[in-house]
């Protein structure tokens, strides 16, 4: 019971070592003012557009302290790794404003992502009035995704995003559920081998 305990403690221990390690921060820092060249690719994550994208630096009437990539109403957004592998999208900065009059503004912006198993997860997000970006966070259900889509209804309104946090994939419970019956195979027969010695 003991080595299945250890067993089971070290396989938590590797696996949020490797979740911390594993997270990735897209925050545009990098880019350029002014429209954004797409696909834009940064850290293995390819960020593509229909319409257009224009990276902002601090102290614009968009967020005062953070370069953001803002995208004009209707816009839809695509992200997904480079590689087409699965990752999780663990958080994502946005904000609203409108065009008339200038400034924040209330905006309802949609993502939905498609699983490795096919499914569709959808998570709808609507910004304050107030200056600044939200940080918007997602569950369990973003563990485990190809592709994430997010835009925006038409109007005078638009919204902005920063900071996107990404992961390695988070595997389902089946997933982890066969593993640690391994791990328990390997550490009884680990016991009865040390009984026989």
């Amino acid at each position: 019971m003991r080595t299945m305990q250890r067993s089971f403690m070290g396989v938590l221990a590797v696996t949020a070592l490797t979740a911390a390690q594993a997270n990735v921060k897209l925050d545009f820092e990098s880019l350029p003012e002014g429209p954004v060249a797409t696909p834009f690719e940064d850290q293995g994550y390819r960020l593509s557009t229909d319409n257009l994208l224009y990276a902002t630096h601090p102290g614009s009437a968009y967020d005062p302290e953070s370069v953001v990539v803002a995208a004009v109403s209707g816009t839809s957004i695509e992200l997904r790794r480079a590689d087409s592998s699965s990752f999780a999208l663990l958080s994502i900065d946005v904000g609203g404003y409108t065009f008339s009059p200038w400034g924040p503004a209330e905006a309802l912006v949609q993502f939905r992502a498609e699983t490795t198993s096919g499914g569709i997860v959808a998570r709808d997000f609507t910004t304050d009035q107030l200056q600044g970006a939200e940080t918007v966070s997602f569950g369990a259900e973003f563990g485990d995704v190809v592709v994430v889509r997010w835009a925006q209804s038409f109007g005078d309104q638009a919204h902005y995003f920063d900071n996107i946090v990404l992961a390695a994939a988070v595997p389902e419970p089946t997933t982890v559920a066969l593993m640690l019956a391994g791990l328990a195979a390997v550490g009884g027969r680990a016991r009865r081998l040390r009984r026989l010695t």
